[in-house]
């Protein structure tokens, strides 16, 4: 059931600094063609040429403005084209030839500055978010000390079994509802779990033990040898907020708020409450103060896209000579 073209944000503005997991997803990859200046629309019209040939194919998205593409990998030729910007944020393996492509001018220095005060303020209020954040779980538990492995045991021997998986294990790992300059961004994990055949929601629980619990799976099916896609969390890139199992069409997902998704053909809801205090007025300011500066984070990353759109203005019979020359190079 895998798509003809999936969709994926590897990178996020966290509350830890700036994150990615680009270098990951080359694997297997022999030739990368990078593209210099505002190339998001060349690799877009590269990708839906791609698309019109019914090629399978990754596409990644930009967190400053999910509309425009970072990068674009088709496996059945072993080749990815990807934007400059992102280019020294890659680890390249020595074997991948890489060529580069020039689609307009660089980000001028005064455009570059601004984008780069903005992107240090986003962190800011990002890590203040955080700290809000972590207080209000704080709050909202009480003092218990909730048995994980045998909540993750269990939802193992119920949903894979014991007996070992004969393939070749995968770890993936990709960004699941990344803040971006649309907001929080769910369609994308939204398309990526309702054709899936069994979801299992986390209801009523707190994200950090849901991580906990959720990781700890995904862990165990490794080791069963099934590959897992791990989702992390972008304001904390050490939690996973949702994990699958392409091979068995399955999926588990923190159905918390702001992590809730929509759910696959079968959806199972268990509760997770492990002690949790409902009451407790001192946990919702803190729930407050994590709105609004993550409501600031966002509107931040909405400026910098209207800086951008106002950098990449390249012509479309440009955009069409160099998107055929990409697509004929590979």
């Amino acid at each position: 059931m895998t798509p003809q073209t999936s969709d994926a944000f590897l990178e996020a503005e966290t509350a830890l600094g700036y994150h990615t997991f680009y270098g990951l997803h080359l694997r297997g990859i022999k030739k990368l063609i990078v593209i210099h200046g505002p190339g998001h629309r060349i690799l877009s019209r590269i990708a839906h040429t791609y698309e019109e040939r019914g090629a399978h194919l990754s596409r990644w998205h930009s967190i400053y403005d999910p509309a425009s593409l970072t990068g674009v990998v088709m496996p059945a030729s072993e080749t990815a084209w990807i934007s400059g910007e992102i280019y020294g944020r890659v680890s390249i393996a020595p074997h991948i030839a890489v060529e580069s492509l020039k689609a307009g001018p660089d980000l001028p220095y005064p455009l570059s500055l601004e984008i780069h005060e903005r992107q240090a303020r986003i962190r800011r209020l990002l890590a203040g978010a955080l700290t809000a954040y972590s207080e209000y779980e704080s709050l909202s538990l009480a003092k218990v000390n909730p048995d994980i492995e045998a909540f993750a045991r269990h939802w193992r021997d119920k949903l894979l079994g014991r007996t070992t998986f004969a393939g070749h294990p995968l770890d993936i790992h990709s960004f699941g509802n990344p803040l971006t300059a649309d907001g929080p961004h769910h369609h994308f994990m939204a398309c990526q779990f309702s054709p899936l055949a069994l979801t299992v929601h986390l209801v009523d629980g707190m994200p950090a033990l849901n991580s906990r619990l959720i990781r700890r799976l995904g862990e165990m099916a490794l080791v069963l040898g099934h590959t897992v896609h791990f989702f992390h969390d972008a304001l904390d890139p050490s939690k996973i907020n949702h994990i699958m199992f392409p091979d068995l069409a399955i999926g588990v997902t923190d159905a918390t708020a702001p992590y809730a998704i929509p759910g696959g053909r079968q959806r199972l809801d268990t509760r997770t409450e492990f002690g949790r205090n409902r009451d407790v007025d001192e946990a919702e300011a803190w729930w407050t103060v994590y709105q609004k500066l993550y409501s600031q984070a966002w509107r931040l990353l909405d400026e910098i896209r209207r800086l951008r759109q106002s950098w990449a203005v390249p012509a479309d019979a440009d955009i069409e000579r160099l998107a055929s020359w990409s697509i004929a190079s590979a």
